[in-house]
């Protein structure tokens, strides 16, 4: 489900049943709006080889204005597999920066990779095939041993800064420390 709030203080609830193979625990570990404000991508909390594609409420035309049924319109198909991305955002209409939560190094060089996914065309609504590429390891730095976790991602299109938010391990958890990259 996802509940929109105008400006001006109206709630619209759109709800999203979920599909063959959509992972019903964490269904939507983040979601990002592509730059023309039309398309919604999230993912599962989970490996994953597609990202999820909806219509943007209020933004698509194809929704209803005052809320209703999320259809899935379209997946980004991963030409590799990610696992548990924790957030994404748009850094151009066919690239996003992801941050992933995998504490493994068997699908990427590092653990907690930074990647970039570029995608075959501008999303439409339909699938589209992407390249992925592992670009670094975000920083894990604290006092505390232990795993961290990657929560999110966030591109600003004024400056170029490119944030992402890293808990520390227990105890020193109770911080998030926000990096800010820059090309």
């Amino acid at each position: 489900m996802m509940l929109v709030t105008t400006p001006g203080g109206q709630r619209y609830e759109y709800v999203h049943q979920l599909g063959d193979g959509e992972t019903t625990a964490n269904a939507n570990a983040y979601t990002t709006v592509s730059p023309d404000g039309q398309w919604l991508v999230s993912s599962e909390l989970a490996p994953v080889t597609r990202l999820l594609v909806f219509p943007a409420p209020l933004l698509n035309p194809v929704l209803p204005r005052t809320g209703g049924n999320l259809p899935l319109a379209g997946r980004v198909l991963l030409e590799q597999l990610v696992r548990n991305p924790q957030g994404c955002d748009f850094v151009s209409a066919t690239r996003l920066i992801c941050a992933s939560d995998d504490s493994n190094n068997d699908l990427y060089p590092t653990s907690k990779p930074l990647l970039q996914i570029d995608l075959a065309h501008r999303l439409d609504g339909k699938d589209v095939t992407a390249h992925v590429t592992w670009l670094a390891q975000l920083p894990l730095r604290s006092s505390c041993v232990g795993a961290y976790t990657v929560e999110g991602v966030d591109y600003d299109t004024v400056t170029g800064n490119l944030r992402v938010e890293v808990n520390a391990p227990s105890p020193c958890n109770a911080d998030t420390t926000i990096y800010t990259l820059r090309r």
